[in-house]
């Protein structure tokens, strides 16, 4: 790769990384080539983003993958606090603090969806949700479409596992009973919704059976608000 070449301390930014695996996906076996080969000798640095948690994650820890163990670093970006949020919808117009909870509440701290609220310019939270979701729907298909990405040819049962916790269905015997999922397989979907896209989280007791009394939540995380929003507007409509 030319880059390596250039004696020029440079840095490169690769937003939405994961995208390359649609569309050349050698190019991560050419860079882990180019990487072994010439990263030593480089003074350049490489950051690369991508806001599809599960395929960020294989990528980079999956041991089968060319890029397995070359990343420095890794983070994980967090949705903003609420107080994050109130200043940057401040930003825009005066939204007072229980307008500004509402919306919080609504979007999470997903700083891309504050953004799009507070370019509205509006202080009724409920009527920014309505433009947001309800009458254009961009926000709505993006919700559906990205973790459709993300799951593969499996997102029907994912979606299915969703909706159930976001209904209240917290165990996995409840979560079974709901889809028509088997039990062994509920168990392999919680576990890669808990540690691999970071969707859910879940409760266990300090004492006691912790296989029959674990509890799992849906919780509102940059990657997943969308998707949540998506399950809770569907299941309304129907």
């Amino acid at each position: 790769m030319l880059i390596f070449k250039i004696q020029e301390k440079l840095v490169f930014v690769f937003d939405e990384f994961q995208n390359f695996s649609r569309v050349n996906p050698e190019l991560f076996s050419k860079f882990q080539r180019y990487w072994d080969e010439g990263h030593r000798d480089s003074k350049h640095m490489f950051l690369v983003i991508g806001s599809y948690v599960g395929l960020m994650k294989k990528l980079f820890q999956g041991s089968k993958e060319p890029l397995f163990g070359r990343a420095t670093m890794l983070f994980n970006i967090k949705y903003f606090t609420f107080e994050n949020s109130f200043e940057l919808l401040r930003d825009y117009s005066e939204i007072n603090i229980e307008e500004a909870l509402k919306v919080y509440f609504m979007l999470g701290g997903v700083p891309k969806y504050l953004l799009l609220a507070g370019e509205f310019g509006r202080a009724d939270a409920f009527r920014t949700f309505e433009r947001l979701f309800l009458e254009p729907g961009m926000l709505l298909e993006e919700g559906k479409n990205i973790p459709v990405l993300e799951f593969g040819s499996e997102h029907k049962a994912y979606f299915s596992i969703l909706e159930a916790i976001a209904i209240g269905k917290a165990t996995p015997v409840e979560i079974a009973a709901y889809t028509g999922v088997a039990p062994n397989t509920v168990s392999k979907y919680l576990h890669e919704l808990f540690y691999e896209y970071e969707i859910i989280t879940r409760e266990e007791p300090v004492i006691g059976a912790k296989e029959r009394s674990r509890r799992y939540f849906c919780r509102i995380i940059s990657s997943g608000s969308g998707l949540l929003l998506y399950i809770g507007i569907t299941g309304l409509l129907k």
